[in-house]
């Protein structure tokens, strides 16, 4: 056993493959060898094995000639092939029983063909006087062969005039032809040729190799699996991938792959076959069925997967997609139907089985789940349900769970789509309801748009919501966006029924509108009571930022259903009431230009319209004046303005001061566009006591006066009740 010395991974242009996947085939085969790292074969290694971080490999195996496959990130290079792992001694002892081997075959292969034919090998040359004696010989005539047209014939003397002779024979050369056509080259020795103008003719070959089928491979046992298995083992076969490259910009790899279609039927297997990266597999209503409760129906290492036409039966997942983060994946599943899976039938998940973001896009479209223990596992930057329709079951659904799993870990940004998904859940009611039930657990993003939450057995929670407000730069963190649709949130009297359920956790970003229902139950519900201004306190301290800059709620819904004008007042924790959007504030506006003076000079700003007061009540008698609404402690403060500008270096300061000449702190934005125009924002948070005022004031030190533009100032209470 000699060892395979250190070489280097590569790709087909001599770029080194760290970290490379390397896969080891006994020679021709799809079997893989037997490697270990020692000489005594004391110590085994798994294969498929990586190369090192300088793209090495080494090792040991006792199979003697070996095919090596590298691949890394969806690049696969060409095969290695034949590559003996053997002495020169046993080598030359090999050959020759390998010579010895294709010798025997080619004879039993001649032979074999005679049986099966039943003519002779030894022909009799044409001529008069030559005599027939059996149906099984064959007479040659300028390279073409002959049998006796009628066995009655039989002794046949040949005059030699052909003329008179070809009557009483038959022409039996096509059958070498249909010997050749029956071969495995037989498609590159038919020609075709497309009707209509500037076509060219072709091999049926070169048609046929973009397309694999089930049919085409050889069955084995009880079930289809390895008719499955011999199928899937031959695509990388025949999927080719290169390097592109244009004009000096930097490299990417593409890959074609033949189109894999599994005829219409009925298939069971046990085993799940290993589908490789690239995969563009179409059914035709194909039902395939796994009946290893333990086991999946598709699982790979996917980069572009396509599939479409199935219909998916048991199982434990029935599509699985895992890789190693590598970019510009892309899962197309459209046209398939998922039906009594034992856990969720679609599953994504980074290599090495953890559940950290994947830069995949997945699509799911024109697509059926029936009675299945929910949706997905997701961990894609991007998941797509367009079109689809969900029936959830309390027999096969495992309690305390989300359907749909929005992972991608918690430093991820998952984002769950769901479009025109027509939802249905029976989880039962009173004590035979499942404990816990909701459609997502989402540590990302989710957007809905006329969706159906569906109100069977009073519905279940639409989010619960796992993932940490985000602390790191630029602090955008998760959003829950629900917009359309029915949402019907769980039955009555549930702790844990609601649009949204914060479990531990505040998305920074809540938008409820235009849904129908929830008839009984709240918008957003904090059923473990954790204590939501220490959270947002924490949050602050953590980012030197203000919360009410980060987080948001806008809720809007019809007001027919709900008695608070549709607005989340007292359908929300209290917590969360100073963020909520429209529910209550004063939006005032300085249209005409105000001239503000230089030198820093004091110059409060007056306010000249009232463009929505819906706390009520609201006057500008005292234009300068912000003042706090009655039965108010607490309002925020938001002004954004534009200050033209004379090109001139200058300080632009904006404050807050209350009729105590007392400064309020805030946070401030300015975005200078010199020469033209410098914008601000500006948020403050005051406190103090119904009728209790401010003012805001710019001041500035250019060389002259300059005007205040539009200016715009929202009074938000924050503690309304």
């Amino acid at each position: 056993m000699q060892p395979i010395q250190f070489f280097a991974a590569r790709a087909e242009d001599g770029a080194l493959l760290p970290d490379a996947t390397v896969d080891v085939f006994a020679h021709g085969t799809q079997d893989r060898a037997v490697l270990f790292s020692d000489s005594a074969g004391a110590v085994p290694l798994e294969n498929p094995l990586r190369a090192d971080a300088n793209a090495r490999v080494f090792f040991y195996s006792t199979t003697n000639r070996i095919d090596i496959r590298i691949s890394r990130y969806g690049y696969v290079a060409p095969m290695l092939v034949d590559i003996s792992t053997v002495d020169v001694a046993t080598a030359v002892e090999q050959v020759r029983g390998e010579i010895d081997q294709v010798l025997d075959q080619a004879r039993d292969d001649f032979d074999n063909l005679l049986q099966h034919s039943g003519y002779e090998s030894v022909f009799l040359a044409y001529a008069g006087g030559v005599v027939v004696q059996r149906q099984t010989q064959l007479v040659q005539r300028d390279g073409e062969l002959y049998r006796v047209a009628n066995q009655a014939l039989l002794p046949l003397t040949l005059t030699g005039t052909w003329t008179t002779d070809k009557l009483k024979l038959t022409a039996v050369g096509d059958i070498a032809l249909r010997q050749v056509l029956m071969s495995a080259q037989g498609a590159e020795n038919v020609a075709i040729k497309a009707p209509g103008v500037n076509t060219v003719v072709r091999s049926l070959y070169s048609k046929v190799q973009r397309e694999i089928e089930l049919a085409d491979y050889v069955p084995g046992g009880a079930d289809d699996t390895v008719q499955f298995e011999n199928m899937v083992a031959d695509i990388p076969n025949k999927t080719t991938s290169r390097l592109i490259t244009f004009a000096g910009l930097p490299s990417s790899y593409a890959a074609t792959t033949p189109r894999v279609i599994i005829r219409r039927g009925d298939y069971t297997i046990s085993r799940t076959p290993a589908v490789p990266a690239y995969f563009d597999c179409e059914g035709e209503g194909s039902i395939i069925t796994q009946t290893d409760p333990n086991r999946d129906i598709f699982a790979g290492e996917a980069y572009q997967w396509k599939v479409s036409g199935f219909i998916f039966v048991g199982g434990r997942h029935q599509l699985s997609m895992h890789n190693a983060n590598t970019d510009s994946a892309l899962f197309q599943l459209e046209h398939n139907e998922h039906h009594l899976s034992l856990s969720k039938p679609l599953h994504t998940y980074t290599s090495g089985g953890v559940y950290q973001h994947m830069s995949a896009n997945l699509s799911v479209k024109d697509t059926r789940f029936l009675r299945c223990n929910g949706i997905i596992n997701n961990v894609c930057d991007s998941a797509l349900f367009d079109n689809t329709w969900v029936y959830l079951d309390k027999a096969n659904f495992t309690p305390n769970g989300g359907a749909f799993v929005n992972n991608g870990g918690t430093t991820g940004h998952a984002r769950l789509i769901l479009r025109n998904m027509f939802g249905v859940p029976t989880m039962g009611v009173g004590a035979g309801r499942v404990s816990h039930p909701r459609w997502i657990d989402n540590w990302g993003s989710v957007e809905s748009r006329g969706s159906r939450f569906g109100g069977e057995d009073g519905g279940m929670a639409i989010v619960n919501h796992l993932k940490p407000a985000d602390t790191t730069y630029p602090f955008l963190g998760s959003m829950v966006d629900i917009q359309g649709g029915w949402a019907f949130a769980g039955p009555g009297g549930v702790s844990d029924s609601g649009i949204v359920i914060l479990d531990g956790h505040v998305p920074q970003n809540i938008i409820i509108r235009d849904v129908l229902g929830p008839a009984e139950v709240p918008y957003i519900v904090n059923p473990s009571s954790f204590n939501i201004p220490a959270y947002m306190a924490a949050w602050e301290a953590a980012t030197g930022n203000k919360a009410y800059n980060f987080f948001h709620v806008d809720i809007r819904v019809p007001s027919s259903v709900n008695p608070d004008g549709g607005l989340g007042y007292g359908r929300i924790p209290s917590g969360l009431r100073p963020y909520l959007a429209g529910a209550k504030r004063v939006s005032l506006r300085r249209a005409a230009v105000q001239s503000i003076p230089n030198a820093f000079a004091v110059t409060p700003v007056q306010f000249d319209t009232v463009i929505e007061d819906n706390v009520g009540g609201f006057t500008l008698s005292a234009p300068t004046l912000l003042t706090m609404p009655a039965g108010c402690t607490r309002m925020l403060i938001v002004v954004n303005g534009a200050l033209a500008v004379n090109g001139a270096a200058k300080t632009v300061s904006t404050v807050i001061v209350n009729n105590a000449n007392v400064t309020v702190a805030g946070q401030t934005f300015l975005r200078g566009i010199n020469p033209d125009t410098d914008r601000f924002s500006v948020s403050y948070l005051a406190t103090g006591v119904p009728g209790q005022s401010w003012t805001f004031q710019v001041r500035h030190n250019a060389a002259g006066p300059l005007d205040l533009l539009n200016c715009y100032v929202e009074l938000i209470p924050m503690d309304f009740v």
